[in-house]
C-alpha cells in the first residue's frame, strides 16, 4: 500500500440544529496497484482525547515534520485501516463509540508511524508493505 495523503478536519454545522460540529472526519488516500482509494473515518470529536491517551505523546500535534503538524484527526483513518485491514474495501466507517479508535491507537508501533509520516512529508508518498510492519509485535 502506498500512502498518498493523510488529512483530518473538524466538521462544521451545515444547519443550525445539526450536530456536525461535534464530529471529526479523518481520511487516508492510498494506492494499491494502479488504483487510488480514499478511506474516511467519522467519529465523535471527543474520542480524540481518548485516542491521545493511547499514544506516547502528551499533547497534540502528535507529530511535526518540516513545519507540518499531524493531529489525531490526521492519522485516525490510517491507523484504523492498519489495525482493521477488513475495512480496506470500504469507503467510510462511522465509529459510534470510542473503543475501536482507542484500540487501533494502542495497536500501532508509534516509531513506525512517525517514519511513515516523515516519508510521506518528505517524498510525497510512503510505502507500507504490510500492516504487520506497523503493528506492535509481541
Amino acid at each position: 500500500m502506498e500512502i498518498v495523503s493523510l488529512q483530518g478536519k473538524e466538521l462544521e454545522k451545515a444547519l443550525p440544529n445539526s450536530p456536525e460540529d461535534s464530529f471529526s472526519r479523518s481520511e487516508v488516500t492510498f494506492k494499491t496497484g494502479d488504483k487510488e482509494y480514499t478511506f474516511s473515518l467519522l467519529y465523535v470529536r471527543i474520542f480524540e482525547e481518548l485516542a491521545l491517551q493511547a499514544t506516547p505523546f502528551n499533547e497534540q500535534p502528535l507529530i511535526q515534520v518540516e513545519g507540518r503538524s499531524y493531529y489525531v484527526r490526521d492519522l485516525a483513518a490510517f491507523i484504523y485501516l492498519i489495525a482493521n485491514p477488513n475495512a480496506r474495501g470500504k469507503k467510510e466507517v462511522y465509529l459510534p463509540e470510542q473503543t475501536q479508535l482507542v484500540q487501533a491507537f494502542e495497536q500501532v508501533d508509534w516509531e513506525r508511524i512517525e517514519d511513515i509520516v516523515k516519508s510521506l512529508n518528505t517524498d510525497g508518498r510512503a510505502i507500507v508493505p504490510s500492516s504487520i510492519v506497523v503493528l506492535k509485535q509481541p
